[in-house]
């Protein structure tokens, strides 16, 4: 199945907050989560580029996990 994960970000100078938005294909979401997780960080120079960092612990932003598999 193919998941999109978005992941919240925030930029480290100004706090403007957005979201890293990775799509992996795995056979659950909880293995969907762990795939989109390790691939963005991976994307460290992308992020540090754009002065960004991932947000994995702020309760108001959690990490969306959505099935995509046939849109």
């Amino acid at each position: 199945m193919k998941y999109r994960v978005d992941i919240p970000i925030q930029h480290k100078d100004t706090g403007a907050k957005g979201w890293q938005c990775v799509v992996v294909e795995a056979t659950v979401s909880r293995e969907a989560r762990c795939l989109a997780l390790l691939e963005a960080g991976d994307l460290n120079a992308v992020r540090h580029r754009r002065d960004a960092v991932l947000v994995l612990n702020d309760p108001t932003r959690p990490i969306n996990v959505l099935d995509v598999t046939l849109g």
